[in-house]
């Protein structure tokens, strides 16, 4: 009988529990709660910035990633808090992942030891490292390719290392680097001329003094008196897949004597405003962007110009694109002058396929000064063709040996001189990107009178169709305010505009050609681009909304959205970029969630591979750990407060933080004083049933609580004392009616996604078959609710997450009636029909066809 005695015994071997303690682990969860939602939120920004057409440079990442690390280390810490320190094998997970990614984050490209000075004789591809891209190319032609180029050196990037170090700059340049946001143009400009000027008022370490001197002694030995030089930027990573058009200083027609001088200017360079936009939004690290400079002897340009071995406005055509202007080539990539345009066939021999011959008033050229001038063109060169056909040839046999060596399209910068020798000056990578214009049928559909053609003149820059308001700039500092989605129209083309391109529409300019820098990084930015209009800022007023046609040079007054829509999806900006790598291999260590079943053996903590798992690991082991507080904690009923009721049920309650004003916490409290919006909505639907009375038992029901009880010796709860630990908007409650355990935990903030109801029922005073058909009623109940449910025979596990405060109290409202419905239901559970009846008439009596109707149209079901 020692068993029938126990069976009405409440087993309790815990020690009571200090409420200050709970009221701890409940903070703790708080916490943990809100720094989950923070964790997903910076993973979810930068999932949407590595996938979508968004500005990000590497200090976004860096810090993005130090507030994630922190954050994940404080939800393990809070997780420990909570459990007593139940979870320390997450600190070594989470030690590999983070030292992982900041292996990712450190790596730095090294420098490779050299002489501070290399002439072009000892330069080829594989110096690229040390000398920038643009010298190394040059090398290469001259070295590899046999072809013709200017006699020079090179100051490599070793010797701009030793004059930053020699001046210990670099600590200065990455602190002020580190606070920019180069999206702040006011930002960018100051931290530009702070950097700036301290490399302009440093000198440079004798030794590399030295070496320059004896190159160029060398150079004028062969050269002669009259030498004069370019001075060029060939930063490492210039010239490559990312072209970097124009974002480095060039300096030309430099006499010997200023070479030092003008080599710091073009070190400063590295830290004009565009050019820190640019490197910090194409993803690299300034440290890795040593400063290499080409010296090679100046070419007196009688013609100069720029060839493209594919037109990367039409690739489908195979015709090379030569843009050709009297004087120095560097007005045309300036987009200051318009330049003859010849379009040649690929294919030998070659033949010019169109001529377009501008009208050129001035030219660019070296004054014996060491500057440049505009100078007239001769009356009699204006509207003649700049290059003769045999050039044409020659220039387009020379471009095409380029690109068969390179084996990839090539943007070249040519000069012919004074004796007709034809020089090049520099090769890169040519983009070609696959954009369409409107199509034809789109702009039929065209309103003229709505949407009236404001210009139709011009030349391609950069093919798509964009929309927004007109923003004129006239001077550098109206960039500052550019807003986002307007259409930049200005007189000239500048690659200071690269600072807007990630905002602009589009761009349209009344000057400028195809060849020029600022065409160049609209292509890379994808933005329509429409040059040399002639009366664009005329034209065009600011504020006026505008499309864009780059592809067919028009532009229509007003939105036009089927023009808009022709367009399809823009690439990404950056997908070739060492940053977009970069951020791809740390997304690998944050994103991807390998946890995902809770019930899965597997779900444990060595198995974390990213952030991710991490986070949802410890936000469903948290949240497990609170559902089991209340019984796994023993708190005295002399340090809870007794809920004042008429329901034949003893009901203690602890406050975990302002759920019961301090006058009502001594001895009981009615349920109008308690603010927790949970059990308030929770009993409403249990006052609002009336308690059950017995219900007619049949003895062999009841008779088989007590066989069972004796003869396999498992343990049957019956009590009616219940806990409720409580908060505003927090509640976990564990209800003992007669011979089951129902726990019931809610949190419901204002953060939707945090919001969750779990529910655990378990026990009964019944054989396994009539407990196992109650579990089935409130299983089909529960459904209904949006409830996923986990049942094994009598045991339930049910949670139902994210849902609407609103509509998780019409929720408890529910579980409150079903909590009572329930409350001896396995008495008369004796056969499968008894569950289907049961369940009808819980829905029918005591939910109604309109609750449920509100309930599944909210929920969604």
């Amino acid at each position: 009988m020692s068993k029938l005695t126990d069976f009405f015994k409440k087993k309790d071997t815990c020690r009571p529990e200090d409420v200050e303690a709970l009221r701890h682990r409940y903070g703790a969860f708080r916490s943990l709660l809100e720094e989950n939602r923070e964790i997903l939120e910076i993973i979810t920004d930068l999932e949407e910035k590595h996938n979508g057409d968004y500005l990000f440079d590497m200090q976004y990442l860096r810090s993005n990633v130090r507030r994630l690390s922190e954050k994940v280390y404080s939800l393990i810490q809070h997780l420990n808090e909570i459990s007593g320190e139940g979870y320390k094998t997450l600190y070594p997970v989470y030690s590999r992942i983070q030292q992982e990614l900041q292996e990712f984050l450190s790596r730095r490209k090294k420098i490779p030891p050299d002489s501070p000075v290399l002439p072009l004789g000892e330069i080829t591809r594989e110096k690229e490292d040390s000398v920038g891209g643009k010298m190394a190319n040059l090398g290469e032609l001259r070295n590899r390719v046999k072809v013709t180029v200017p006699e020079g050196f090179a100051i490599t990037a070793q010797a701009y290392k030793d004059f930053i170090d020699a001046h210990r700059l670099q600590e200065a340049i990455s602190q002020r680097l580190a606070r920019l946001n180069i999206d702040n143009l006011e930002d960018l400009i100051l931290v530009s001329r702070e950097i700036q000027q301290m490399i302009l008022a440093k000198e440079l370490p004798p030794t590399l003094t030295e070496a320059i001197d004896r190159e160029i002694q060398s150079l004028v030995a062969r050269q002669g008196p009259e030498l004069s030089l370019a001075v060029r930027s060939s930063a490492l990573g210039e010239d490559s897949k990312i072209s970097f058009a124009g974002q480095y200083g060039t300096v030309l027609n430099v006499p010997p004597d200023q070479v030092g001088r003008r080599y710091r200017e073009i070190v400063a360079s590295k830290f004009t405003p565009r050019a820190i936009f640019y490197f910090l939004g194409k993803g690299f690290r300034e440290e890795d962007l040593a400063m290499g400079t080409g010296c090679i002897a100046m070419v007196r340009a009688r013609v100069a110009g720029v060839l493209y071995t594919v037109d990367p406005l039409n690739p489908d055509r195979n015709e090379l694109v030569i843009h050709a202007h009297w004087g120095l080539g560097q007005a045309v990539v300036d987009g200051t002058v318009t330049p003859d345009v010849f379009l040649v066939s690929k294919k030998e021999p070659f033949q010019v396929k169109e001529a377009t011959i501008a009208h050129k008033e001035k030219l660019l050229a070296c004054t014996r000064r060491g500057d440049l001038e505009e100078v007239p063109v001769p009356g009699e060169d204006q509207d003649r063709p700049s290059l003769s056909e045999p050039l044409i040839l020659e220039l387009a046999g020379t471009a095409k040996r380029i690109e068969a060596h390179y084996k990839q399209p090539q943007d070249i910068e040519w000069a012919v001189d004074g004796q007709g020798k034809v020089y090049i000056l520099q090769t890169r990578p040519l983009k070609v990107f696959e954009t369409k214009p409107a199509r034809e049928k789109e702009r039929e559909k065209i309103d003229p009178v709505r949407h009236p053609i404001l210009l139709d003149t011009g030349v391609l820059g950069a093919s798509g169709v964009g929309s927004g308001p007109v923003y004129v700039v006239h001077r550098d500092e109206d960039l500052a305010g550019f807003p986002t989605g307007a259409v930049l129209v200005a007189r000239v083309p500048s690659p200071k505009y690269v600072t807007v391109m990630n905002r602009a529409r589009g761009m349209i300019t009344d000057l400028g050609s195809a060849a020029s820098h600022m065409a160049a990084l609209a292509r890379d930015f994808h933005v329509p681009t429409i040059l040399n209009t002639q009366r664009a800022t005329q034209v065009l007023t600011p504020g006026l909304e505008v499309t864009v046609d780059a592809g067919n040079r028009i532009v229509y007054q007003g939105t036009i959205e089927n023009l808009l829509e022709d367009q399809g999806e823009r690439h990404n900006l950056f997908e070739e970029t060492s940053l977009f790598l970069l951020f791809g291999k740390i997304l690998d260590k944050i994103v991807p969630l390998n946890l995902i079943d809770p019930l899965d053996p597997e779900f444990i903590p060595k198995n974390c591979q990213t952030y991710h798992d991490l986070t949802r690991f410890v936000h469903q082991t948290a949240t497990q750990e609170m559902f089991n507080l209340s019984s796994k904690s023993r708190v005295s009923e002399a340090k809870a407060i007794k809920l004042d009721t008429k329901i034949p049920i003893e009901i203690f309650l602890v406050d975990l933080g302002e759920a019961i004003p301090p006058e009502y916490r001594k001895g009981k409290v009615k349920m109008e004083h308690i603010h927790s919006w949970p059990l308030q909505a929770l009993w409403k639907g249990i006052e609002s049933m009336k308690w059950p009375a017995p219900k007619p038992v049949d003895f062999k029901g009841f008779a088989s609580v007590v066989a069972k009880t004796a003869t396999d010796g498992s343990e049957v709860i019956y009590s009616d004392k219940s806990f409720a630990l409580l908060s505003e908007d927090y509640m976990n409650f564990n209800i003992r009616l007669g011979y089951h355990l129902s726990t019931i935990e809610v949190f419901g903030g204002c953060h939707e996604n945090e919001n969750f109801i779990k529910f655990i029922f378990k026990g009964g005073g019944a054989t396994v078959e009539r407990r196992d058909r109650r579990t089935r009623v409130i299983t089909k109940v529960l459904d209904k609710l949006g409830f996923q449910v986990n049942r094994k025979l009598d045991f339930l596990d049910a949670v139902l997450t994210s849902y609407p405060r609103e509509l998780m109290e019409k929720v408890l409202f529910v579980m409150g009636k079903l909590t009572l419905y329930t409350k001896q239901l396995d008495m008369v559970m004796f056969n499968d029909a008894i569950v289907e009846w049961s369940t009808e008439e819980f829905f029918k009596e005591h939910i109604g066809r309109e609750l449920m109707e509100e309930l599944a149209g909210s929920s969604g079901y």
